[in-house]
């Protein structure tokens, strides 16, 4: 298995200007349980997570708790996953 890094040093994601997206986007150690912002257990490799404040942020609470993950399968999965403020379940 590749190391997370990998998605950006062998060009697997393209080159963007990733600071003024409305997502904060991380590189996951999947062998660790908080490497993805603490929000999930282990096995991610990736994450999202929505950028709170000023544009592109939100202050809006629902918008602002959303995440997204991905782990070692490929599966990408929403957080919070239920509730009032869960975030829209990814359709692939």
């Amino acid at each position: 298995m590749p190391s997370p890094c990998q998605l950006v040093c062998c060009n697997y994601l393209s080159d963007q200007a990733w600071g003024t997206k409305p997502y904060t986007f991380q590189a996951c150690n999947g062998k660790v349980a908080s490497a993805c912002g603490g929000l999930v257990p282990g096995n991610q490799v990736a994450g999202a997570v929505r950028v709170v404040g000023a544009s592109p942020g939100t202050t809006h609470t629902t918008y602002s708790q959303w995440a997204y993950t991905m782990n070692t399968l490929g599966t990408i999965t929403n957080w919070p996953t239920t509730g009032a403020n869960a975030a829209p379940k990814p359709t692939y």
